[in-house]
C-alpha cells in the first residue's frame, strides 16, 4: 500500500483481518446503497490508509460511469463530484470495459489517464463486479509514483467483491421496499375506489403516483369524449420547486388529443418515459416553468382499450427516473384507471339526481357541493373566485301570456345560451324556478363584471310574441381567500338589480379577507 498513506505495509494476516472488519461494516449498512458507498470509502481511508479514493457506478441507461462517492483531500471539488466517463475512456473506462485491474505507475506517461486531480502521480483502478456483470469501478490515486503494489491489487480485488455483494444486497432491499410501497399504494387506491367517490379516488391516485415514482409534480387528466380533450382533475406538486401560479397555469386550459406529451399519450394509448423533456418534441412549457433539467413519465388510463384519461409525472433532473419507477407507474396506472372508471360510472348514476331535467344543467344539489369545493380551494390556495346569480325578468309574464310550455322553452333557451357563454372550467346550474348560477374559478370581481355585462345581451331572447325577455344578474367575489357565504352575497346583489329596474348587473361588496 502507498508508503505516503500508511506508516507500514500490512502482512497477509492484517489484510485478512481488515477485510473481515470491512465485511462486517458493509453488511450492517447493506440495505442502503448510499450507506454502502460511504462505508466503503471511509474504510479505505480509515482502515486501509489510502488517501484519495473514488467509487464510480455504472449507469446502464446512460452508458456512463459516474462519480458516486469520493474521499480524500480532493473529494469536495466540483470537477471530482461531477466526473463521468464512458466505457473504454480513461483508466476507469478501460477498467470497466475489460473488468481487469489497471495499475498506472506513472500517469504522466500513460495516455489512458484523464487528469482530474493535478497532484495525482499514480492510479489504481479495480472493477466492482459480480462475474461478468459490471457494477462500477474503485479508483485510488497517490501523489507518489509507483505507489500501488501487487499486494494492494490483491487486497482491493477482494475488497471490491465485498462492495459488489453489499451493493447488490442494497439494491435488492430497495426494490423490495419499492414493491411494498407499490402494494400499499394499490391498496390505498382500491380502498377509495370501493367507496365509489370520484374526488377521493382521484386524490388517492395522484398522491400514490407521486409517492411511488418519487416525482415533484403529478396530474391526472380525465378524457372528455364529447369535446375530444383532456382536463386536469387532480394535481399534486412540491410548492418549493414551482412558482405560485403553477396550479393555475396547469389548469388554465383543456388539452386537445394529440397536443403535448399528455395529448400524445392519449392519442397513441402508449406509456412513455422521457429522460430529458427539453430534448423531446412532445412536451409543452407550462407558464413560466422551463423544460430544462426535467424527466417525465406519462401513462394512459385505459379500461378495456377505452381511454379514461392520462396520468403524468415530472421530476427534476435529466434521467432522474429509473426503470423501476416506470414499471411501478404502469402498474399503478392500471389500478387507478379501473378505480376511476368505477367511480365515474357511479357518479353518472348519481348525476341523474344532480341534473335539472328541463335544462340539462346541474341542479341546486350539485351546485351547492361544487360551490363548497371551489370556496375551499380558493381559500386554501388564496385564489380568486366569483359567483354569478342570474334571474329571468320575464318568466312570469311569458307563463301568463303564452302558457307554461312557452315558459319552459324560455328557460331552456337561457340555459343553452348560458352554457355556451362560459369557459369549460366554469360551472353553471339551474338553482330553481327562473334562477341560474355560474361559478367562476380564478376570476376576480372585475373579470366577473365584464362577463356579466356581456351576458345581459347573450341571454336576452324573444318570446312567442316577439317581446324581448331580459335577465338580471348579481355577482359576488371571494378575493384572496376571504368570505364564506358567497351565494348569499350574490343573491342580495341580484335582488338589488331587480329593485333598481331589472336588465342590469349589480355587484356585492368584496368580502373581507378571512
Amino acid at each position: 500500500m502507498p508508503s505516503s498513506d500508511r506508516t507500514r505495509h500490512a502482512d497477509a494476516n492484517d489484510v485478512v483481518r481488515l477485510l473481515m472488519r470491512s465485511a462486517e461494516t458493509m453488511l450492517l449498512v447493506a440495505e442502503n446503497e448510499g450507506a454502502v458507498l460511504r462505508a466503503a470509502v471511509d474504510l479505505l481511508g480509515e482502515r486501509f490508509g489510502y488517501e484519495m479514493r473514488y467509487i464510480l457506478l455504472w449507469r446502464e441507461k446512460s452508458g456512463e460511469l459516474e462519480m458516486a462517492e469520493a474521499g480524500g483531500p480532493a473529494s469536495d471539488r466540483a470537477e471530482v463530484r461531477s466526473f463521468k466517463t464512458r466505457l473504454g475512456s480513461g483508466l476507469t473506462g478501460q477498467c470497466a470495459e475489460t473488468l481487469q485491474v489497471l495499475n498506472a505507475r506513472d500517469v504522466r506517461k500513460d495516455p489512458r489517464y484523464l487528469g482530474v486531480v493535478g497532484e495525482c502521480a499514480s492510479e489504481l483502478c479495480v472493477p466492482i463486479a459480480v462475474g461478468e456483470r459490471l457494477i462500477g469501478v474503485l479508483a485510488l490515486e497517490s501523489k507518489e509514483l509507483d505507489a500501488f503494489s501487487a499486494e494492494d491489487e490483491e487486497a482491493l480485488v477482494a475488497f471490491c467483491q465485498l462492495v459488489a455483494l453489499a451493493l447488490i444486497g442494497a439494491r435488492t432491499a430497495a426494490r423490495n421496499q419499492q414493491d411494498i410501497a407499490v402494494l400499499e399504494s394499490l391498496n390505498e387506491v382500491a380502498a377509495h375506489a370501493a367507496k365509489l367517490d370520484l374526488g377521493r379516488t382521484l386524490d388517492a391516485a395522484v398522491r400514490a403516483f407521486q409517492r411511488v415514482t418519487t416525482s415533484d409534480s403529478t396530474a391526472v387528466y380525465l378524457f372528455d369524449a364529447d369535446r375530444a380533450e383532456l382536463n386536469v382533475a387532480a394535481l399534486v406538486f412540491d410548492p418549493r420547486l414551482y412558482p405560485a401560479d403553477y396550479e393555475q397555469s396547469v389548469r388554465a386550459r383543456p388539452l386537445p388529443i394529440g397536443e403535448g406529451m399528455v395529448g400524445w399519450c392519449a392519442l397513441h394509448r402508449e406509456a412513455t418515459l422521457i429522460d430529458d423533456v427539453s430534448k423531446d418534441p412532445r412536451p409543452q412549457r407550462i407558464g413560466n416553468v422551463p423544460l430544462a433539467s426535467k424527466a417525465a413519465i406519462v401513462v394512459p388510463l385505459l379500461v378495456d382499450e377505452r381511454l379514461v384519461g392520462v396520468i403524468r409525472a415530472v421530476k427534476m433532473g435529466v434521467g432522474s427516473y429509473a426503470d423501476d419507477h416506470f414499471r411501478f407507474a404502469k402498474t399503478l396506472a392500471h389500478q387507478s384507471a379501473l378505480a376511476i372508471a368505477a367511480a365515474q360510472a357511479h357518479e353518472a348514476i348519481q348525476e341523474l339526481s344532480r341534473t335539472d331535467e328541463l335544462t340539462g344543467l346541474a341542479n341546486a344539489r350539485a351546485f351547492k357541493k361544487r360551490l363548497a369545493n371551489e370556496v375551499d380551494r380558493a381559500q386554501r390556495y388564496l385564489r380568486s373566485l366569483s359567483l354569478m346569480v342570474i334571474d329571468s325578468d320575464a318568466l312570469k309574464r311569458v307563463n301568463d301570456q303564452h302558457g307554461h310550455a312557452a315558459g319552459d322553452r324560455l328557460l331552456a333557451g337561457v340555459a343553452g345560451a348560458l352554457r355556451g357563454a362560459v369557459r369549460s372550467t366554469d360551472f353553471v346550474a339551474r338553482y330553481g324556478g327562473d334562477e341560474f348560477v355560474a361559478i367562476l374559478p380564478e376570476t376576480d370581481l372585475a373579470g366577473a363584471r365584464v362577463l356579466a355585462e356581456r351576458m345581459l345581451t347573450v341571454l336576452a331572447t324573444r318570446d312567442e310574441g316577439g317581446t324581448l325577455c331580459t335577465v338580471s344578474i348579481g355577482i359576488a367575489s371571494l378575493e384572496a381567500g376571504g368570505g364564506d357565504d358567497l351565494f348569499r352575497s350574490a343573491d342580495a346583489a341580484l335582488y338589488n338589480a331587480k329593485r333598481k329596474g331589472k336588465n342590469q348587473v349589480q355587484v356585492a361588496p368584496i368580502k373581507a379577507v378571512a
